[in-house]
């Protein structure tokens, strides 16, 4: 695990601004391995910033699922380490339901995060894989989850070069955000 801790080092010497971290199945209810990995990361980060590799604040992020909770995923230990989550909101691999009501997706999404003790803001991540997301969809979902957000599969290698096309028609411009939701 250290040895992966070394990537950041790597990252901001080929000119990255940040590291995200991708945290899965193999951290599914797996407290000891999870917090070994965070705090291996955390410790490079600081000697990284003390040696002056990276500047202070360069930010270490985390992505895991968008439904942690069903995943015994310890979003409160990974709370205490990065500077932000990123929950993957695949919209299209969940269904059209979820397609239809984005807006509503990620209110959820965020709510579960704060429900399993996420403190750090909350950015999505929604995939666009299958071509099912249209223009609508994607504005409703970025309006919804805020400028931090982020798209997942760049058309090529597999996803059809014509979502180019789709893509043109989302606004990216946005400046207006929704307010993060009022979670119970």
């Amino acid at each position: 695990m250290h040895e992966q801790a070394q990537a950041l080092s790597l990252a901001a010497a080929a000119g990255y601004d940040g590291h995200a971290l991708d945290l899965e199945i193999e951290f599914d209810a797996q407290q000891l391995t999870l917090r070994s990995l965070l705090q291996a990361f955390h410790d490079a980060r600081s000697a990284a910033i003390d040696a002056g590799t990276i500047p202070a604040g360069w930010p270490l992020y985390a992505t895991t699922w968008g439904n942690p909770a069903d995943h015994d995923m310890h979003v409160e230990i990974i709370d205490e380490y990065v500077d932000a989550h990123l929950p993957q909101t695949y919209l299209e691999k969940w269904g059209s339901y979820y397609v239809a009501n984005a807006a509503q997706a990620v209110r959820e999404g965020t709510c579960e995060y704060r429900a399993l003790g996420a403190v750090k803001p909350v950015h999505h991540i929604v995939s666009h894989e299958d071509g099912v997301m249209t223009a609508a969809a994607f504005d409703a979902f970025f309006r919804a989850s805020g400028p931090g957000t982020s798209l997942w599969r760049i058309p090529g290698g597999g996803v059809p070069l014509a979502f180019w096309d789709d893509w043109e028609a989302i606004d990216w411009g946005r400046t207006d955000f929704d307010t993060e939701p009022a979670c119970d």
